[in-house]
């Protein structure tokens, strides 16, 4: 058995689109050591759910959510 990873995402382009949404305090495009491209978006304070329009970005550019960690009062969200 083969196992085959295909990354149809573009991570770029759902980068840029989401930095500008009033609760994302900060993302960042970053390997994730296995030759693929994520993302990772620090959400401001106090949320503690991505929100839907967040949600849409994402879809738009055919990525998805890998992980949501919350770090301190901070919600770490992992993008693939």
């Amino acid at each position: 058995m083969v196992l085959v990873n295909v990354q149809t995402s573009d991570i770029t382009s759902a980068n840029e689109a989401v930095q500008s949404h009033p609760v994302v305090q900060d993302a960042r495009v970053v390997d994730d050591h296995a030759g693929f491209e994520t993302f990772e978006i620090v959400l401001l304070e106090h949320v503690d759910r991505v929100p839907p329009a967040v949600l849409r970005q994402l879809g738009t550019h055919d990525c998805g959510i890998k992980a949501a960690t919350p770090q301190g009062d901070h919600l770490f969200v992992e993008v693939k």
